[in-house]
């Protein structure tokens, strides 16, 4: 499984991609708009920092599948290589993914069943993106349908991978990767709440207060001088 994070600031992206191993980095209208700046500013300005080689989701907002196709053509002449076209399912969507499908790697996005995904799949989406913890909050089984579209696209050999959004706690993105999930899109905090465990954190300071009671303070490279 891979990460990417589900953000459009800028400074949470420099950091996590210091400390973690991102992918790419996934939007949307509503992140976009929280950042308060002009859009095409704040593309680029993501894709300068996150550089050419990891991939860049940007939804489309158009409302008929030729606006969409227009957008999207736009953006990856902007943007460049490793952008994805992130479009809403729908009549809309799907009409605009099998157009678009054919010049650059498509997401269909809000998709909250198992036939949605499939559908997007035959239009010839590269990835489908299941809203997990919404779904889990109508009691509708977020990880178990992301796992079983997963697991669907596998069985029918189709060259399109889930992107499980949407997650609130680790045990979510967890029962994901056991259950086959190819990719996990996460917010910057759930970064740190995956790398956490108490048990490593007390290991860690038994160590520290070992080494602390014969060397003090002193550091490797100190006691290699």
């Amino acid at each position: 499984m891979r990460y990417m994070i589900d953000t459009a600031n800028i400074e949470e992206i420099k950091d996590i991609i210091e400390f973690f191993p991102i992918e790419g980095v996934t939007t949307n209208p509503t992140l976009v708009s929280k950042e308060k700046m002009d859009f095409k500013t704040l593309v680029t300005g993501i894709r300068d920092v996150i550089g050419p080689d990891r991939v860049f989701f940007v939804q489309l907002r158009g409302d008929t599948a030729e606006e969409m196709i227009e957008e999207a053509r736009a953006l990856k002449k902007l943007i460049g290589d490793n952008y994805v076209a992130k479009i809403p399912m729908g009549r809309a969507g799907l009409k605009a993914v099998m157009t678009l499908s054919k010049e650059m790697p498509c997401c269909v996005t809000a998709i909250c069943s198992r036939q949605q995904a499939m559908l997007a799949a035959r239009a010839g989406a590269s990835f489908v993106a299941p809203y997990v913890n919404r779904l889990d909050n109508i009691g509708a089984g977020g990880v178990e349908i992301a796992c079983d579209i997963a697991g669907m696209l596998d069985h029918y050999g189709l060259p399109c991978e889930v992107v499980g959004a949407s997650f609130k706690n680790v045990d979510q993105v967890q029962e994901c990767a056991m259950g086959g999930c190819h990719v996990v899109t996460l917010k910057a905090e759930m970064f740190d709440m995956l790398a956490s465990h108490p048990l490593t954190d007390s290991g860690i300071a038994g160590f520290d207060k070992d080494w602390k009671a014969f060397y003090g303070e002193n550091k490797i490279l100190d006691l290699l001088k």
